[in-house]
């Protein structure tokens, strides 16, 4: 199996045409922001440790179809090590924040 953990925004998971709450009941891991104050706004993948994909994209359908967004994917270790860091950073700071199916 392939193991996918989500970092989303708070308000994001109650949005119509929101999958999170879907993707949760599948047994993917996913935590929200801990503040109504600060919305959680990176936009970036983290793939097996190898790949980054970054970028405006928002990963939405009305992104994929309609918006004007830029993405960017590498390989390059330097920025695969700085966004795993950020991801793991966020994901202990969401510790509390489970999403539940």
């Amino acid at each position: 199996g392939v193991k996918v953990q989500i970092i989303t925004d708070d308000e994001c998971v109650k949005q119509r045409g929101s999958d999170i709450e879907y993707l949760a009941s599948k047994g993917v891991e996913i935590r929200t922001d801990s503040s109504a104050e600060i919305h959680m706004h990176d936009k970036f993948v983290v793939i097996d440790n190898d790949i980054v994909i970054t970028g405006s994209f928002n990963w939405t359908v009305q992104a994929a179809k309609s918006n004007q967004e830029n993405i960017l994917i590498t390989d390059r270790p330097y920025f695969v090590f700085e966004y795993k860091e950020e991801f793991d950073k966020l994901w202990t700071e969401f510790a509390d924040n489970e999403v539940e199916a």
